[in-house]
């Protein structure tokens, strides 16, 4: 082999092996995140987040820098920070015009952005961002939910909003999904919606017939619920602080 390639590929290794210690110390840093979340120590999250985001960018991975920036936004979101963290992956997301990165990443920016908006009352740009994730869903399925059942709901939909729920449930069943603390909000706030707006018959039926729903099928979906005329001029009612 000659030196040049020999070079080249001791760099590669190299490369491969830092990149493998800062994975390595992303899922710690990440795991120390979420206790610290979870015990209410937002000040600790930030720091952790921060660090993760560091090294992320150090480390010239693009994939795991988008990660980490929806990770910090998800935290902003946790802390009341809605606007800082829906301009946070607006911006990620015109990035991620320029420079791609997988659609496992990019419905994760999308559908946080989805929930974010949509808590926030800002009923255009959820709408206009949620029609954006449709096409990445029928690419890639592996979506969450929650942030499409709670815009349903809020554009006056509450049929298919629960529809969705039924699909989160048999997917929480199943084991193929687990909640976040931003997730578990909304949906619990979206259900206790549904219970209120739907008979105790009809929100059954609507579970029931969600659990059914496949990946394309949810699509489909939201998709007609998406495009369908409605009032987009008022309005969303925002989360009580």
């Amino acid at each position: 082999m000659r030196p040049r390639c020999v070079r080249l590929a001791r760099a590669a290794v190299e490369r491969c092996s830092k990149l493998a210690v800062v994975q390595k110390l992303l899922v710690v840093l990440r795991s120390r995140a979420l206790v610290s979340r979870q015990s209410g120590d937002h000040d600790a999250a930030r720091l952790q987040c921060a660090e993760s985001l560091r090294l992320a960018r150090e480390a010239g991975d693009w994939r795991l820098e988008v990660i980490e920036r929806t990770g910090m936004a998800d935290l902003r979101w946790e802390m009341g920070e809605h606007d800082g963290a829906a301009r946070d992956l607006g911006e990620l997301l015109d990035a991620l015009r320029l420079r791609p990165a997988s659609d496992f990443e990019v419905i994760d920016v999308l559908s946080t952005r989805v929930a974010i908006l949509g808590e926030s009352g800002r009923a255009d740009d959820a709408v206009a961002v949620a029609r954006e994730a449709i096409p990445v869903m029928r690419r890639m399925p592996r979506f969450r939910l929650e942030a499409y059942a709670q815009l349903l709901w809020k554009l006056g939909q509450p049929e298919s909003a629960a529809r969705v729920m039924g699909a989160l449930a048999a997917r929480e069943r199943e084991g193929r999904e687990q909640r976040l603390i931003n997730e578990a909000r909304i949906a619990s706030a979206t259900l206790t919606a549904l219970r209120a707006l739907l008979p105790p018959e009809r929100l059954a039926e609507e579970l029931a017939l969600g659990e059914r729903l496949g990946d394309a099928d949810l699509c489909a979906l939201l998709a007609e619920a998406l495009v369908a005329p409605s009032d987009r001029g008022r309005s969303l009612p925002a989360r009580a602080r």
